[in-house]
């Protein structure tokens, strides 16, 4: 088959002979965008079935040395736990947005931390199903481990699968080397930071100064609603929660729980409702958008040559379930 280079090449191909006719350079940038965050998308459903196939090859492994009760890590699918997970460059969102609830979520979970302190409230892993591999005897746990990483005289099943996958595909658990830089966190500041952005937070910060609240100035990207929110609570610590930037607690506080988490809710709404007027949410996904775009279309044979990669790499890999 052709690498996915060759086909986003004739779709350019394609758009630019149509330009030379009166078209719009416009369309060959949504074409290049729409062909990267294809390539994106199916290089991360590549990764995680690379990862599948080599938990698959050690559960084999594991299971001829006579165990069948393996952890979840590697007995579940971890391609259903990544379609859970946020895309991480093209679609994906600024990190500071899960700050800005809608009016709907401010009313229910104010900003996120009065919740967490009420009687009935669950953690995500006290929540998660109890893993069968951990109700087995500390004998069975202890021999698993020992056939798994092996000991200094022989290597375990993640050792012989390792190998098995380096010698299909070159790579170590048959993954290629993740062009991470795409992933820095500074660079996605720097381009993130303009000025339609800057306004927008200026608006929404004086919004909720007009409406009693501190003047809330973003540092790193964040306004740390919660850490201020904490300070309404009876049970808040300060060394605990050292983030709080500066902003003493409102007048009355700390309370009881039902009295702060009122409070947090009346805060959170306000928060919610300032983004609303000010556009914030709006503006800070489409400066995101734009920021990220630019990554991928400076890097766009950078991501190709891993998509590519990866495709070879899954091929070699899935001839090692038929071997």
């Amino acid at each position: 088959m052709k690498p996915f280079t060759n086909r986003l090449a004739g779709a350019v191909a394609v758009i630019l002979l149509i330009a030379g006719c009166g078209g719009t350079p416009d369309a060959t940038t949504a074409t290049e965008i729409d062909a990267i965050g294809e390539a994106l998308d199916s290089a991360d459903r590549m990764y995680w079935q690379i990862t599948g196939l080599g938990n698959r090859l050690v559960v084999d492994c594991m299971s001829d040395a006579g165990f069948d009760v393996h952890p979840a890590h590697l007995a579940q699918n971890p391609v259903h736990d990544a379609e859970q997970q946020e895309p991480g460059l093209m679609g994906s969102q600024p990190p500071e947005m899960v700050e800005f609830p809608t009016v709907a979520e401010a009313r229910v979970t104010g900003v996120g931390w009065g919740v967490q302190l009420a009687d009935d409230y669950v953690w995500t892993a006290q929540s998660e199903p109890e893993d069968p591999f951990h109700q087995m005897p500390s004998e069975y746990r202890d021999g698993y481990d020992e056939a798994y990483f092996g000991d200094e005289s022989a290597g375990g099943c993640l050792s012989a699968v390792n190998d098995a996958l380096v010698a299909a595909t070159g790579h170590e658990m048959g993954i290629p080397d993740n062009p991470s830089h795409l992933y820095d966190p500074q660079l996605r500041s720097n381009l993130y930071q303009t000025d339609a952005l800057h306004q927008a937070r200026e608006d929404w910060s004086l919004c909720m100064r007009d409406r009693g609240h501190p003047y809330f100035e973003f540092e790193s990207n964040t306004v740390d609603l919660r850490s201020y929110a904490a300070t309404f609570h009876r049970d808040y610590d300060p060394d605990h929660h050292p983030a709080v930037i500066g902003y003493d607690p409102p007048p009355g506080a700390p309370w009881d729980y039902d009295e702060a988490m009122a409070r947090e809710i009346e805060l959170a709404v306000d928060v919610a409702e300032c983004a609303d007027e000010t556009g914030l949410r709006d503006t800070m996904q489409s400066e995101w958008d734009a920021a990220m775009e630019t990554i991928a279309i400076e890097n766009d044979d950078v991501i190709f040559a891993y998509h590519d990669a990866l495709k070879r790499s899954l091929e070699a890999a899935q001839s090692l379930l038929t071997a």
